[in-house]
Formats: structure tokens, C-alpha cells, sequence
């Protein structure tokens, strides 16, 4: 006996799950149906940090007014057109707005969902494009990034495309030619993921690899050629664009490095290795204390982040114990999967962010969406074998050995979706981002003067339509003499909170004079009040208030 018998509840759900793989249509409008739910549920929208800088650049390009070299607070999110220009399309189709702007990460995302089925379908079974289908519809992280304007997650589905197209075309018996062509269409999808975050950068080691054995193994030279060409030809193109508008040839690596050296502001408050990551041993005190954290990070931070982390709904850890067990189960269609999954894992855990000095990678979820593809499939592949076994297995293996594999890959099912159904549960709980300046900006027009602070102001401008003027003052550039009656004056908790927690940032002494001298506006927005008499004069300047940027 493989399975439970469909008079059971459970048998007859899984024979339902083997009539929806059996038919392409019907998974796939599962998956879109359960994707487009969790999405819904998890919808976070303009959050105004880095998808801000993305969403002025997509404006300022749907305008005709961007400028390289860019002037805007965070030079290197000019670099990444990949994410911000398909964004300034949709505004230029539909207006600036949150359905516009969140429109590309949506297509995105559902894209991903469907290629994880398509890569199931192509290297394994119905089940597993089923099961790696679903799983990516209900990853918790991708779920809550659908409705964020980052570059993250469109790279790594290009990335992942680019790596499928290489598998495909290594795999075929086409002519030199064809073959040729597929890795030079491999090599076109890395370049755009390049283009949207260099990431990227961190699959090369493996694909690299792949390709020169096949070439080696299997005569695929055409394949390597056609996506070493194509790869090289698009970097070579991006360089000469920025010599024309710049002067210089390196100018992305010159602004990566720019920014890796101005983000030390944001990984030094962030926590103790971002302090130690942007100073070295010098902030330890001592070599010795350095090189403890050092290895505490690669040892057991790294890899606790990376298998654990807490949007990841335990699929990189099942990932990697299936990569052990297809290892000991001899489960050779694993092996291009497997070593694509531990490749990446290895790079993000070990690779140093520094050219100068060796500085592991700082880890947040999304930074390391590459590995998350592979993990996926992984976890796919672990639950289809245990859950739903092979014909013939009750022979080879035994009634109760198969007993036991569905247990356990009964077990592994319900922790991966519960997990899962926690994850977009608190995604759900977290809610909509920006939810005060989406409110204020129906109660206070771009032409009524309003005092904030400048991150805040700045989502206003989004709410606003990105208006050509507005009264809005930040807390800096604002004079208490000059505070008259009916001014808005907005005290964001939230955005002061952030930057008093990662900037250092104080907040303006005239403040608490001035929201004296004010009056709450409409009870349902805190934060908003109306200046109602002139304030006290207060002693002190106002501090500095640059709007700083979110650099990754």
C-alpha cells in the first residue's frame, strides 16, 4: 500500500492533488488563484524607503527629466533600470500612482510562481511542478514583496530563468546553432538581471562551472559561448552607455563602491556585525574579538539567516536536507538543482562585500532571493517523493518503509504550509505600509504649506502625483517666526523612529512650541495638526535634516 485509501479524507485529497497535476490548467489556475490571495492578504504598497527612490526615478523617466549621473539621494538605485524603468511605462500608461507602480512587481511575482511550476514540469513531475508552484504562491516573503516596488525579486526571476534556459540548452539535441543561440538567450536574462540588481553576480560561480563541464563532457561549447558572448556584449554595452553620459567606463562599479562606503551609517545601527562589517577589527577593539564575531557570522549567524530566516517558511532548510537526502537516495535529476541551491547558499554565507578586506555579506531576507528558487524545487521534490511514492515502491522498499516516507513527508508538508499560512498570517498582521501619509494626503493638498520631516514629505510627494511644486517644508529648511495660523504641522512617530534608530537623528527643538500652538486635525489621523495661534520663540537651531538614503 503507498498511500492511504481514498475512502479516507486524506486519500481523497490526495487523489484530488493528482487530478489537478494531472492537468495543466488546472494547476495552473490553483497556483494563480492561491498567489493572488496570499498576495492580497500580505499587500504592504508604498512604503516609502528604497521603493521611493525607484518610484522618482520611474517618474522623472516617464517625464523625460532623468539625468546620468544621477543627483538624487542614493546614486546607485539609478543603476538598476531594470526594476524602475518598466515602472515608469505603467505611469506613463496609467498615471503615477500605488496600482501603477505595484503593477510590475505583481506581473513579477506571478511570473515566478508559474515558472517554478514550468521548472518542475521540465526537470521532474507533475507533482512536483504542482508542489513548487504552490509553495512559491504562498512563500511568505515573495507573498509580502508582490506589492514592493524592489529590484530583488524581478532579478532573481530572471536569474532563474537564465539558469533554467542553460539546463535546457546543455540538455538538447539541437543544432550548434540553436544551442548557441538558447545560452545566448541565457546570457541576455543575466544581463537584465545585472540591470536590475547585481546580485547576480553570486550565480556566476555556479553557471560558470556548469557550463565549462558540459562543454568538456558533452561538446555544449555552443552553449557556453552563446551566453559568455551575450553576457560580456551587455556589460560591454552598459559600460560604453555610462562612458558617453559620464566619461567613465566603470562608472556601476565605481557607484557600488560609492555607496558601499556611504551605507556605513545604516549597518553600523543596524546591529553589532553591522558595526563591525562596515569598520572592521578596529570597532572590536582587538583582532581576537573581531575574529570571534567573524566566525560566529559564518558559522552560526550566516547560516541560521539563511536557512531559517523568518519569511522563508522553513523552505531553505528542507531545501537542504533534500539535497542530503537525493545524495543518499542516488537521485541523480536532483544533482543540477542541488548543487544550484548549495552553490548559491555557499556564496551568500561566505563571500566577502568587501574587495580590500574579507567582510562577509550582511544578510537581511530579501538580500539573498537568489537561493530561494532552487530551494523551491528542492522542497518539491522531498514532498512529492515522500507523500505521493513512485509505483513499484511497495515492492523495492517494503509496505512499511513506504508507510514511513509518507509519515514523514506527511510531517515535512504540514510544517512547510503551516509555516507558510504563519508567515502570510503575519504578513496580514503587519498591514499596509504608509497607511498615515496615504491618509493625510486626503486631508492636506500639495498647495497648503505642511511642516514634517523630509522622509515623510517625500511620501507625501508620491501620494500627491509627484506635483511640480508643493508648500511642504522640512523640519530643517523651517523658521518657528515663520510658522503662521492654519499651517499643518505632521508629526510621524514612525518615520522619526526610523531615522532616530538608524541615522542618529534628533528631532527639531521648536517641535514640542510648535505642536503646542497647534490643534489635532480630523481625530483619525494621529500625527496631524493645524497651527491655530503664533508659537513661542524657542533658543536652539534646528538640526540637520538630510533625507538619507536606504542603501543595501
Amino acid at each position: 500500500m503507498s498511500a492511504p485509501e481514498n475512502k479516507t479524507l486524506l486519500g481523497r485529497a490526495l487523489g484530488f492533488t493528482s487530478l489537478v497535476a494531472a492537468r495543466p490548467s488546472y494547476a495552473i489556475g490553483l497556483i494563480l488563484v492561491v498567489a493572488i490571495a496570499a498576495r492580497f492578504a500580505s499587500f504592504s504598497g508604498y512604503f516609502g524607503s528604497d521603493d521611493a527612490g525607484y518610484a522618482e526615478l520611474a517618474h522623472e523617466v516617464a517625464q523625460g527629466t532623468m539625468e546620468i549621473p544621477y543627483q538624487g539621494p542614493v546614486e546607485v538605485f539609478s543603476l538598476r533600470v531594470g526594476v524602475y524603468r518598466p515602472v515608469a511605462v505603467a505611469f506613463r500608461l496609467f498615471g503615477v500612482g500605488e496600482a501603477s507602480m505595484l503593477l510590475f512587481p505583481l506581473l513579477s511575482s506571478l511570473a515566478t510562481a508559474l515558472c517554478a511550476y514550468f521548472a518542475g514540469r521540465l526537470m521532474f513531475d507533475d507533482h512536483v511542478a504542482l508542489l513548487a508552484g504552490l509553495l512559491w504562491a504562498v512563500l511568505p516573503l515573495d507573498a509580502r514583496t508582490a506589492s514592493m516596488l524592489m529590484p530583488d525579486a524581478p532579478a532573481a526571476l530572471l536569474a532563474a530563468v537564465g539558469t533554467l534556459v542553460c539546463w535546457r540548452a546543455v540538455r538538447s539535441e539541437e543544432s550548434q546553432l540553436r544551442q548557441g543561440l538558447m545560452g545566448g538567450l541565457a546570457g541576455a536574462c543575466f544581463v537584465g538581471a545585472w540591470l536590475t540588481k547585481t546580485s547576480v553576480v553570486y550565480l556566476v560561480p555556479f553557471v560558470a562551472g556548469y557550463l565549462l563541464l558540459m562543454a568538456v563532457r558533452r561538446g555544449r561549447i555552443a552553449v557556453l559561448a552563446g551566453c559568455a558572448l551575450a553576457s560580456l556584449a551587455g556589460i560591454a554595452a552598459e559600460g560604453l552607455t555610462y562612458q558617453s553620459l559620464t566619461g567613465s567606463f566603470l562608472y556601476r562599479f565605481e557607484t557600488v563602491q560609492e555607496s558601499y562606503e556611504d551605507s556605513g551609517a545604516v549597518w553600523r545601527n543596524s546591529n553589532e556585525w553591522g558595526r563591525l562589517f562596515i569598520d572592521g577589527p578596529e570597532a572590536a577593539g582587538s583582532s581576537g574579538e573581531y575574529l570571534k564575531v567573524l566566525i560566529k557570522r559564518v558559522v552560526a549567524d550566516g547560516p541560521r539567516q539563511l536557512l531559517f530566516g523568518a519569511s522563508f517558511a522553513l523552505i531553505p532548510a528542507l531545501a537542504l536536507l533534500t539535497v542530503a537526502y537525493a545524495a543518499y537516495r542516488r537521485w541523480g535529476d536532483c544533482a543540477f538543482v542541488g548543487a544550484w541551491f548549495v552553490s548559491v547558499l555557499a556564496m551568500f554565507n561566505f563571500s566577502s562585500a568587501s574587495l580590500v578586506a574579507y567582510r562577509p555579506l550582511p544578510l537581511a531576507d530579501r538580500f539573498v532571493y537568489l537561493q530561494l528558487f532552487p530551494a523551491v524545487l528542492l522542497t518539491a521534490v522531498l514532498l512529492r517523493r515522500l507523500v505521493f511514492p513512485a509505483k513499484g515502491d511497495s515492492t523495492a522498499l517494503g509496505t512499511e518503509a513506504v508507510r514511513e516516507r509518507f509519515f514523514w513527508g506527511l510531517v515535512a508538508a504540514v510544517a512547510v504550509f503551516v509555516a507558510c499560512g504563519v508567515g502570510v498570517a503575519r504578513n496580514r498582521l503587519d498591514g499596509p505600509a504608509s497607511t498615515l501619509e496615504r491618509e493625510v494626503a486626503r486631508h492636506v493638498g500639495p498647495s497648503e504649506r505642511l511642516i514634517s520631516d523630509a522622509r515623510t514629505i517625500q511620501s507625501l510627494q508620491f501620494f500627491w502625483g509627484f506635483p511640480a511644486e508643493t508648500e511642504a517644508v522640512p523640519f530643517a529648511q523651517f523658521d518657528l517666526a515663520e510658522a503662521a495660523v492654519d499651517d499643518y504641522v505632521l508629526v510621524n512617530e514612525e518615520r522619526l523612529g526610523f531615522l532616530e534608530g538608524l541615522y542618529d537623528y534628533q528631532r527639531p527643538e521648536y517641535l514640542a512650541a510648535l505642536v503646542a500652538a497647534s490643534e489635532r486635525v480630523a481625530g483619525e489621523v494621529p500625527g496631524l495638526y493645524r497651527v491655530v495661534r503664533v508659537p513661542e520663540a524657542v533658543n536652539g537651531a534646528a538640526p540637520p535634516d538630510a533625507l538619507p538614503g536606504n542603501a543595501e
